[in-house]
């Protein structure tokens, strides 16, 4: 039972690990574009990416 808890762990871990960087990495996409002034494109990829953070039933 022991050895199951740490996989769920260990994949709830990754499972974190993973939104954090992708989050980490939109933020930095967001960011290099709106620097280049261009904001139609970044709102754009912000627009996608509310999307897909949307709760689906």
């Amino acid at each position: 039972m022991s050895e199951l808890n740490d996989l769920n762990l260990n994949k709830l871990m990754k499972e974190q690990s993973i939104q954090t960087l992708s989050g980490f990495d939109a933020e930095t996409r967001f960011r290099t574009l709106a620097a280049q002034a261009d904001p139609q494109r970044a709102l754009a990829i912000l627009d996608r990416l509310d999307g897909q953070n949307e709760i689906r039933p």
